[in-house]
C-alpha cells in the first residue's frame, strides 16, 4: 500500500509506552478506559521489574518488553518493531487519554493525515503551564513540532520509512516530527490529554526556557543533541 492510499480496511492501532522505573505510576496508567479502545498495548521497560510483568501478563492484547537500551528512543522503536497494527500511538506513562481519543486517531490515519498529536492539559496545571500547552497547540498546528508529552501517533508504514526515532538523547520527538511531516499532512487534534507536570515541579520556569530555547536551536540547525551510545551507560530523560 501506498503511503496515501486510503486504506479500505478498518485501522487497528498499537500503543507504545515505553518506561524507565515507574514503578506503582504504571498500575493506574494501565487501567484507564480508553485502552479498550486499542488493539494492542506495547510495553517497553528499561528497568526490568518481574512484579511489573506479571501484572501486566493479566491485560489482554498487553505485551510486555524488556528494552534492549536504557533510551526513550530506541525503547520505541523496539515497541515499534513489535507492533502489529497500521497505526502507532506513542504514549507517556505520565499521560491519560481522553475518551474517544483511539478512534479519533482511527479516523485521521484512515482519511491519509498519516501523523499528528494531541492537544495537551498538564496535571496539576497553573496560569503558565496553561499558555505553554495554548502555545504547544498552536505550533503543533501551524508547523508540526510536537512534543512526546503531546503523544504522537504515526502510520507504521510511513514510521519505518522515514527510519523511526533517531537514538538522540535530547529531542527525538522533534526529529522525528520534521522527517515525517514531509510526506503528509499531519494533525493536531483538538482533544486534550492530562499529562503529569512532574517534570516542572521544580525550577518550572529554567526548565521551560531551556526547553524553548534548545527546540529552537535544533529547529534552525543551530543544536545538534548528543546520540545515545550503550557502552556510555546513558539513562532517558525524564
Amino acid at each position: 500500500m501506498r503511503l496515501n492510499e486510503k486504506k479500505s480496511q478498518p485501522i487497528r492501532l498499537s500503543i507504545i509506552v515505553p518506561i524507565h522505573h515507574e514503578g506503582s505510576n504504571l498500575f493506574d496508567f494501565l487501567k484507564q478506559n480508553e485502552f479498550h479502545e486499542a488493539d494492542e498495548i506495547i510495553i517497553v521497560d528499561s528497568s526490568y521489574s518481574p512484579e511489573l510483568e506479571k501484572f501486566c501478563n493479566t491485560f489482554n492484547k498487553l505485551t510486555y518488553s524488556v528494552a534492549n537500551a536504557a533510551n526513550r528512543a530506541i525503547q520505541m522503536n523496539q515497541g515499534a518493531n513489535l507492533a502489529t497494527c497500521d497505526g502507532l500511538l506513542f504514549l507517556h506513562a505520565d499521560t491519560h487519554l481522553p475518551a474517544g481519543a483511539c478512534q479519533a486517531i482511527k479516523r485521521t490515519l484512515q482519511n491519509n493525515h498519516l501523523c499528528g498529536c494531541f492537544k495537551r492539559h498538564f496535571t496539576p496545571n497553573s496560569p503558565l503551564l496553561r499558555v505553554t500547552s495554548w502555545l504547544a497547540y498552536w505550533r503543533t498546528k501551524a508547523c508540526f513540532l510536537a512534543y512526546g508529552d503531546q503523544s504522537i501517533f504515526i502510520q507504521s508504514q510511513l514510521f519505518h520509512q522515514i527510519g523511526g526515532y533517531q537514538p538522540l538523547l535530547q529531542l527525538e520527538d522533534l526529529d522525528l516530527c520534521i522527517r515525517a511531516k514531509k510526506h503528509t499532512r499531519p494533525q493536531t487534534l483538538n482533544l486534550p490529554i492530562q499529562t503529569s507536570a512532574r517534570r516542572f515541579s521544580k525550577a518550572c520556569i529554567s526548565r521551560l526556557l531551556k526547553d524553548a530555547l534548545m527546540s529552537c536551536a535544533f529547529t534552525l540547525r543551530l543544536y545538534s543533541p548528543r546520540r545515545f551510545h550503550a557502552d556510555a551507560h546513558e539513562k532517558p530523560l525524564q
